[in-house]
């Protein structure tokens, strides 16, 4: 058989949908790259930040004009990077744009559209944001208390408050979890499982406490006619009757209603709050290891543990006080010092 025959035989190589030309448009690239999510299974989130990072970035270009995605450089970002400060937005939504169109450029590097991404020379200024605080102990105490008295739903607001303060799972990994992620066969699970960004699973421990609450929870308060598989659920309104399972708004309502009724104060009383409990409470406890919070919260970098916590320097401080090297030496200089101690002023 001749090579001719062999080419024309042979099977064609199938490109995925969102293949494009190489000389593509901004507005082409910018669809491939939004459209590609989904074959590469990004979240419903990532896919909409990533859209709407597009839209920002495509507005621009067509108000200066651009349209080839090779002609990007360095100074249209700077040009960028002051218009949308001259939008109104602040350094931290300046900079989450910023990584949006980081994000298309390099997808474009690496499928060939472009030769270099133009923030190999443009370096993204990240801004220094404030450690939030999030719900002490005591503060956790109090929303349990009013939580236990009420009406309605006491058992349910319980054990949500307790889950989320004992694992620091996510608000929408409450309202995902489904029976058979707490349940062992017939009994209650020691751990939960959790569905995290991305369709990735963890396993996270419960204490006993919190196993009680759960399981008080779904033997004496959840409604036996529920036909869905969540764990917690609410009722519906005028628009959708019945029983549903809670969605992550009514959740960060449920915990911003509680913390009010108990008396705290400030700009963010939600779930995210109570995440951030979580990690500073953990990061307080004697052996904490950064490595097994990131484990916990469920971040793919340690770095974003490190942000996420705020507490990086206090954890580094403690560990230096933990592991000094001076420590190792064996001295025993306390009764030394205690008799040749230096007057104040002698030094």
């Amino acid at each position: 058989m001749k090579h001719a025959d062999v080419d024309a035989t042979a099977p064609r190589l199938a490109l995925p949908r969102w293949r494009i030309a190489r000389d593509a448009t901004l507005t082409e690239l910018c669809a491939a790259f939004v459209d590609r999510g989904r074959a590469e299974g990004l979240s419903p989130a990532t896919e909409s930040y990533y859209r709407r990072a597009c839209d920002h970035w495509l507005r621009f270009c067509h108000q200066r004009g651009l349209s080839d995605p090779r002609v990007v450089s360095p100074d249209h970002l700077t040009d960028y990077a002051g218009w949308l400060q001259a939008g109104h937005f602040n350094k931290q939504s300046v900079a989450t744009w910023l990584r949006g169109v980081r994000a298309l450029m390099s997808w474009a590097e690496l499928r060939g559209y472009i030769e270099l991404s133009p923030f190999r020379l443009w370096k993204l200024k990240q801004p220094k944001l404030p450690a939030q605080r999030g719900f002490s102990t005591g503060d956790v105490r109090r929303m349990v208390d009013v939580a236990s008295a009420q009406a309605a739903n006491a058992l349910r607001d319980t054990a949500i408050l307790l889950l989320m303060f004992d694992t620091g799972v996510r608000s929408s990994e409450v309202c995902r979890l489904r029976l058979a992620n707490i349940l062992d066969g017939d009994e209650l699970a020691t751990s939960v499982t959790v569905h995290g960004k991305g369709d990735k699973y963890r396993r996270i421990e419960m204490h006993p406490q919190t196993q009680r609450a759960i399981f008080e929870y779904l033997v004496n308060e959840r409604p036996v006619e529920v036909r869905c598989e969540a764990v917690f659920v609410a009722r519906g309104n005028l628009h959708s009757r019945g029983w549903h399972p809670l969605s992550p708004s009514g959740l960060s309502q449920l915990v911003n209603r509680i913390a009010h009724r108990a008396g705290l104060a400030g700009p963010r009383l939600g779930p995210h709050t109570m995440r951030h409990g979580f990690t500073q409470e953990y990061l307080e406890s004697e052996g904490a290891r950064i490595e097994d919070l990131q484990i916990l919260l469920g971040h793919e970098s340690i770095t974003m543990s490190l942000h996420y916590a705020g507490q990086a320097a206090a954890t580094a401080r403690r560990g230096s006080r933990q592991y000094s090297p001076v420590g190792k030496l064996g001295l025993h200089l306390g009764k030394r010092l205690q008799r040749g101690r230096p007057k104040k002023g002698s030094l």
